[in-house]
């Protein structure tokens, strides 16, 4: 039973079957069979398979990577803890959320590989897929993983440990933004002065007693961080998202709770901080009662 084999053995021994290929054409319809048939076996297989397949085309996807967008699409080592509970036939998910689309890349350019190789009247249609893929997809997919990288670092997103988000929220201390701190002290004082008003109107033949200023707010705050699973990005030329989805199944709904312009031209990694912090925001507000 292959399956049984320490894992670097079996990659060695995958990894033979590539190295017995002599020439380009026999490399590609080796990485075919990888793709339809060996990482569908078991749970074994696929790993070690796609470890295979991400290696071989990872440098082909980042070259189409379009500037200034950045690509770090490979899982991480360890998956969800979640993932120890599923079944050996099944695929692993991944954590990371732009590992399946370099998935979905190799199945297409594993695919029309061959498929050209085998036939002069192949007509390909994965230029006009890719465009679509590193235009939007993957531009999209690469800002929620840094949605989560820093996220969680602010302490406004936190990882599911658990397949369907069933772990107890968590809660963590932020500190308020200039702009959030500014409109709760602006509040709080229009409330004191409405409150004042209002009680020595009340009152026939009193003279008016100054208003107590308000207490300051702290700038630290006690939030709720969202689950990373519950969260998604919409992604455009001009714009950005973030998406919640609360609910499941025929009450399942989504929202926009941050949204934000932006520039072709705009790196991921400043659209990705600029949703963080109207998260943070958000979050705030919601603790505010704004």
């Amino acid at each position: 039973n292959l399956s049984a084999l320490p894992p670097h053995l079996l990659l060695r021994i995958v990894n033979a079957t590539l190295s017995d290929a002599h020439n380009v054409e026999k490399q590609r319809k080796t990485l075919y069979w990888l793709t339809i048939a060996l990482r569908l076996v078991n749970r074994v297989f696929y790993t070690t398979s796609m470890n295979v397949l991400r290696s071989v085309y990872l440098s082909s996807y980042t070259s189409l990577v379009c500037t200034p967008y950045t690509s770090n699409p490979f899982p991480f080592s360890h998956p969800p803890t979640y993932t120890q509970s599923l079944s050996p036939r099944s695929a692993l998910p991944s954590l990371r959320r732009e590992t399946p689309i370099l998935d979905r890349f190799i199945a297409l350019k594993v695919r029309d590989d061959v498929w050209t190789d085998d036939s002069d009247l192949h007509l390909s249609h994965a230029e006009p897929t890719f465009a679509d893929m590193f235009s939007l997809t993957q531009p999209r997919a690469r800002i929620e993983d840094l949605v989560r990288e820093y996220g969680v670092a602010e302490g406004v997103v936190y990882i599911d440990r658990r397949r369907g988000g069933a772990d107890k929220a968590p809660t963590s201390v932020v500190l308020r933004s200039d702009a959030s701190y500014a409109a709760l002290t602006q509040r709080l004082a229009s409330s004191a002065r409405s409150s004042g008003s209002s009680f020595w109107r009340s009152l026939s033949g009193k003279g008016k007693a100054p208003t107590p200023p308000p207490p300051r707010p702290s700038q630290k705050v006690t939030v709720r961080p969202l689950p990373f699973s519950a969260l998604s990005v919409s992604f455009s030329l001009h714009r950005v998202a973030l998406v919640l989805t609360t609910g499941g199944g025929v009450s399942k709904s989504k929202r926009t709770i941050v949204e934000a312009g932006r520039t072709r031209e705009e790196a991921l990694e400043v659209a990705a901080r600029r949703l963080v912090w109207g998260l943070r925001d958000w979050l705030v507000d919601g603790v505010d009662g704004l």
